[in-house]
């Protein structure tokens, strides 16, 4: 993966070239964002290196905002973590054509605005827990107030009432002076004592994946297990903090390329002379990417909850038995057997057919294996056994499951 940094650098030694050269017009444009991600730069830069922009990036390099530096447009984001209340003294002192990539200070300064959906970002989480059965909801974030935390709660709680559920808001407590707090508090130790006393198996939906690393960290000194006892999701689907937390993190999918794309070809066309639309652009989840910290059907008995987690950790082995399931519950195969009856409506076996199906296609969209290898790894014991099986529930072929699944993997 190429360094966002060295494209960037890369990008101003070539746009300064050209510049003398004098073979292509170039804009000045202005990174007014206050703190680095590669997930929003690394669309800006793509789009600026086909549209000849030199990007201006004092800010993000040495925190200072300089006017004698003049500019032909502005990409900010004035709202959230990292924002500074100069960047809009700053916008408007410049006059020239800026677009937003937040929806904070819409009230604030009246400019074009490119953000996500936070309201379905909220509906999307809830409705995931909901499909895997859970019945008790906490939302966390570190500030209600915070105008996306509010939004993504709303559209939770609001999608979890409909179901004749309640969540609990799990905001952290704040201090009137900095040192107030006594020493050694964490927010993870106060977390922790909030999750004890809420019912299990809880659903948890943090407000990014930042907060949701603290929740994980919270569950840990509570004594909770995730997912079995607690399923943790975050926002964002940043993937350094998701792949590489304690429990990989499941997380809601938001499209930054797109953002930073469409508020790029906005100020473009802004910079052109024409006008603003008169609508923000608002831009959809795009799912939610399941990882280990949700990887749980929500069921109110232990050796239930002990069997699906067995058969998830050994779905790949192809000697995998019920009696064996059984055997890592303690029960007997009839009682196990009954039990899943009673808690989910299917059998063993079709639990694991299930899990194993969700593997094969998770790893189809892929688009890097073949039918024989997916068989394989996913513990069918042959590429008959697969087709069978594609067959039987799907009435596919899995060339044919293959194809489609390529051709729209989300």
């Amino acid at each position: 993966m190429v360094d966002p940094c060295f494209c960037l650098f890369h990008h101003l030694l070539m746009s300064n070239k050209q510049l003398k050269s004098g073979k292509t017009p170039w804009k000045r444009v202005l990174l007014l964002l206050g703190w680095y991600a590669s997930t929003i730069h690394e669309g800006i830069v793509a789009y600026a290196r086909q549209a000849n922009w030199l990007l201006d990036l004092q800010v993000m390099r040495t925190g200072r905002l300089l006017m004698d530096t003049p500019v032909d447009g502005i990409i900010c984001l004035l709202g959230g973590y990292g924002s500074r209340p100069e960047f809009i003294e700053f916008i408007r002192k410049a006059k020239v054509p800026a677009v937003d990539l937040h929806a904070d200070m819409a009230h604030v300064i009246d400019i074009p605005r490119v953000f996500f959906d936070n309201n379905a970002m909220g509906c999307m989480a809830a409705r995931y827990f909901i499909d895997h059965g859970y019945s008790s909801f906490a939302f966390c974030c570190p500030d209600i107030n915070d105008n996306s935390a509010k939004l993504r709660y709303e559209g939770f709680n609001r999608t979890v009432n409909k179901h004749g559920k309640n969540v609990t808001l799990l905001e952290f407590p704040k201090y009137s002076r900095p040192r107030q707090h006594t020493k050694g508090w964490r927010r993870s130790d106060w977390l922790a004592s909030k999750l004890r006393q809420l019912t299990t198996p809880l659903a948890v939906f943090a407000t990014n994946d930042d907060t949701a690393l603290i929740v994980l960290d919270a569950c840990t000194s509570a004594g909770l297990s995730v997912p079995e006892q607690v399923a943790v999701m975050g926002c964002g689907n940043e993937s350094m903090v998701c792949d590489f937390a304690p429990v990989s993190l499941s997380s809601v999918i938001v499209d930054f390329a797109k953002r930073s794309r469409l508020a790029c070809e906005l100020l473009d066309h802004l910079m052109a002379g024409k006008r603003a639309p008169r609508s923000p652009i608002i831009i959809p989840p795009l799912g939610v990417e399941e990882r280990r910290s949700t990887d749980m059907i929500a069921v109110p008995n232990s050796q239930v909850s002990k069997a699906i987690n067995f058969i998830r950790e050994n779905y790949h082995r192809s000697d995998i038995t019920l009696p064996l399931i059984a055997e890592s519950t303690g029960l007997s195969l009839n009682r196990l057997m009954a039990l899943f009856r009673r808690y989910l409506g299917r059998t063993i076996g079709q639990e694991l057919q299930s899990i194993r199906l969700s593997r094969a296609q998770t790893m189809a969209k892929t688009g890097e294996h073949s039918a024989t290898f997916i068989a394989a790894a996913c513990g069918f014991s042959s590429l008959l056994h697969f087709r069978r099986t594609l067959q039987r529930v799907m009435d596919i072929n899995p060339r044919t499951w293959l194809r489609r699944l390529k051709a729209n993997p989300q």
